[in-house]
């Protein structure tokens, strides 16, 4: 119980972090070349893990995860470093992380998930304090970058539907699913990166950092892999959130604790990945390592 509580609060900060060290290399790189960057490095290191581990190299359900890769790497890489351009790290995280209130709406939507009674609730408090961050009758400041942090989260969410289909039609191993998705994502970004006309990278210290940070430390932290912040995404990353949009946007961090709220009351209210998260039995919350399909989640 402890060491998954431990392993939690260690991804929240690793995640979360990396919100910071992306800020820094958009200093100092184009974001859709930092992008395609990480993508790119990231896919190398997963499928050197990949043959380490003596895993099957061969893709399963291409199509689907052709799509997952580009909704779930690509889309999301490439607004959200996008979006960090001209926008706050703390203010772009938040957005971003709206992402489990569009999934529900996508499963509602796509897979027939019905919504159900908090989970309205928490879709109201997440939309309201979007509203309160994207501020749409004062279009002063950096409102292309609010946009495309909320894009972000909204193709993350896609992603998130689309794996869980695939998920639900073939028996995938996460490691490689994830893998291929970086694939996958490699193949849109690096093209946009090579076609967009943009300044040279200046290869310093801090962006070498951010790169490494990015590609390592992040990556596998999860296996990679966009949908295990499904299941872990609301309770470390509300405390998180709230303490780094508060030290770095003073006056504006209550609307980012009302977004990341909303998220935590609508996920821990459904079921997401074959979990019950419904909290009506207080063993519901004990936190368990599940096998390398589901990978680090609660249960």
């Amino acid at each position: 119980m402890r060491s998954a509580i431990a392993a939690l609060l260690l991804l929240a900060l690793i995640w979360g972090y990396n919100w910071v060290q992306m800020k820094i290399a958009v200093q100092y790189a184009p974001p859709f070349t930092f992008s395609a960057m990480r993508i790119g490095l990231g896919a190398v290191s997963l499928f050197l893990a990949m043959i380490w581990l003596r895993k099957p190299l061969a893709p399963r359900e291409i199509k689907g995860t052709f799509w997952a890769g580009v909704l779930q790497i690509a889309g999301v890489y490439g607004l959200a470093t996008w979006a960090l351009v001209s926008g706050g790290a703390g203010k772009t995280s938040v957005l971003v992380y709206v992402m489990p209130i569009w999934t529900l709406i996508f499963a509602w939507i796509f897979l027939g998930e019905r919504i159900r009674g908090m989970q309205w609730f928490a879709i109201g408090l997440s939309v309201a304090g979007m509203l309160l961050i994207l501020d749409p009758f004062n279009l002063a400041g950096t409102p292309a970058s609010k946009i495309l942090a909320v894009l972000a989260g909204v193709s993350w969410a896609g992603g998130a539907v689309v794996a869980k289909r695939v998920r639900q039609t073939v028996d995938l191993d996460l490691l490689s699913f994830t893998s291929w998705q970086m694939v996958a994502g490699a193949m849109v970004m690096i093209p946009v990166a090579l076609l967009k006309p943009a300044t040279p990278v200046v290869w310093s210290a801090p962006f070498i950092f951010a790169l490494i940070y990015n590609t390592d430390l992040q990556h596998h932290s999860g296996n990679g892999d966009r949908n295990l912040t499904v299941a872990i995404n609301p309770q470390p990353f509300t405390g998180w959130h709230c303490w780094a949009w508060g030290f770095a946007q003073p006056g504006s961090w209550r609307y980012g604790c009302l977004v990341a709220v909303g998220g935590n009351t609508g996920h821990h209210r459904g079921r997401w990945n074959g979990l019950n998260c419904d909290g009506t039995d207080g063993k519901r919350y004990s936190c368990t390592l599940l096998n390398s399909k589901d990978g680090l989640t609660l249960s």
